[in-house]
């Protein structure tokens, strides 16, 4: 896993729509208007993350994303478009 600086990811020049802190690791979810769900892990260093994995991409987009606080692992997304929400897990792209 290389660390990439985060201002120069290109991530498809998605505009960000959601940032959330996972409360039990030092994990970033975003969620980007372009539909797809990116998780990062940041450091100590600000300038730095490694993206560790990109989500499928939801046709519906993505308009909000949470951490589940009762289930590490586990986030939560949203998309206004169709009311639709999806309970995601890390370990499963």
């Amino acid at each position: 896993m290389a660390q990439i600086p985060l201002h120069t990811q290109d991530m498809n020049y998605a505009k960000i729509l959601s940032i959330a802190w996972d409360p039990f690791e030092d994990h970033i979810i975003i969620s980007l208007q372009e539909g797809t769900a990116v998780l990062v892990n940041y450091s100590t260093n600000a300038e730095l993350c490694n993206v560790i994995q990109v989500f499928e991409r939801q046709a519906q987009g993505i308009n909000f994303i949470s951490w589940y606080e009762d289930k590490s692992g586990d986030f939560i997304s949203g998309s206004s478009k169709v009311g639709a929400i999806r309970v995601w897990n890390v370990a499963q792209p």
